[in-house]
């Protein structure tokens, strides 16, 4: 068992910060030397940084990818032959979206991350699935599969009943709503969708009885804080419309799935063991406990998505002491940084 399975064995927010390290430098030190040997993006970026394919575990000091070079050129650590499936981010106004490539020992990593993590906050139990989506979200197309799809397909193995409520022109399916919330009445039942998507729908509704509701959304907030719709008023609506009592954000990036941010009790998204956030200033890029978010993950195997500087700004509340008992780092983003260029990353390669 190599140093990241050995790491994903672990549970997710148990081991404080010198315990955690024990599993999460190792792993992370494997990764970063496996992509430095065989993805030659990847190692051009690490030596125009001086990086002598040494690590202290110094976490602070690993280099970094912008995650705009995912939308410019394919990043790849694996031959070609051995990719299962290419995940398609969203793409934003005037942008490629990301491709990420998938070989199965990623995937399977991905998918044991995000069932630990997500098992955490909503239990083992099986629940019935209601997605404000369409279904043909989660179809391939040629092996190749959009971030949405892959985000839905990923809370498939909780489900007892999943339930697509949305047409293929996103429009509410409202008799089918009305059957299926006859069908579950008294059972408990998950609200799952995209953030802007979910609210698109949800404010026009009637208000729907489901007390044992709970709410699960991910994506990002840039299409809502476009028309000025804050966390608490998303949260206010979304949970009058559903009845829900426990609505969890979901933080996560296609360009590295499976390692999720969930919002816990008291508001903080939370990181697991088997990854790690930096902060830095967003003018000298030095870490700094509020800035761009850096997330660093060993579970990328067939591409050097290990360690990756995102244009979201955060801050970092603090580690191992939060009041939910969870351990480890915990956190609120802020902002999408408005009309930021990461510069560095790309420059290296042209």
């Amino acid at each position: 068992m190599d140093r990241t399975d050995l790491l994903l064995e672990q549970q997710p927010f148990n081991l404080e910060k010198k315990e955690k390290d024990k599993y999460f430098v190792p792993a992370i030190t494997e990764a970063i030397n496996f992509h430095y040997n065989h993805s030659i993006e990847f190692r051009k970026i690490c030596d125009s940084k001086g990086w002598n394919n040494t690590f202290n575990s110094d976490i602070e000091k690993l280099p970094f990818i912008s995650v705009n070079l995912f939308k410019k050129m394919k990043l790849i650590s694996v031959k070609d032959e051995d990719i299962v499936t290419v995940v398609k981010s969203s793409a934003t106004t005037g942008n490629n979206p990301s491709m990420i490539y998938l070989d199965e020992l990623t995937r399977k990593r991905q998918v044991k991350c995000l069932n630990s993590i997500v098992s955490s906050f909503i239990g083992n139990q099986r629940i019935n699935l209601i997605v404000f989506d369409t279904e043909n979200t989660i179809k391939s197309n040629e092996h190749s599969l959009s971030s949405r799809g892959s985000a839905i397909r990923g809370m498939l193995p909780f489900a007892k009943s999943v339930t697509f409520i949305l047409d293929d022109d996103l429009h509410l399916k409202t008799r089918a709503l009305e059957e299926i919330l006859i069908k579950l009445k008294g059972q408990p039942v998950c609200f799952f969708g995209f953030t802007w998507l979910l609210y698109k729908i949800v404010k026009d509704i009637s208000p729907i009885n489901f007390p044992e509701s709970v709410i699960l959304h991910i994506g990002g907030w840039k299409k809502l804080s476009d028309i000025s719709v804050s966390k608490d008023v998303f949260n206010k609506t979304v949970s009058s419309s559903l009845a829900s009592v426990k609505i969890y954000d979901i933080y996560g990036m296609t360009e590295q799935l499976g390692t999720v941010y969930i919002d816990c009790e008291q508001g903080y998204k939370h990181v697991p063991n088997y990854s790690d956030v930096i902060m830095r200033d967003v003018g000298t890029l030095e870490s700094t406990s509020e800035g761009f978010i850096q997330l660093i993950s060993p579970v990328p195997h067939s591409y050097p998505g290990i360690s990756l500087l995102t244009d979201d700004i955060g801050k970092i509340i603090g580690e191992d002491d939060c009041l939910c008992g969870r351990k480890g780092k915990y956190f609120i983003f802020k902002e999408r940084a408005k009309n930021a260029e990461l510069k560095g990353c790309g420059d290296t390669l042209k």
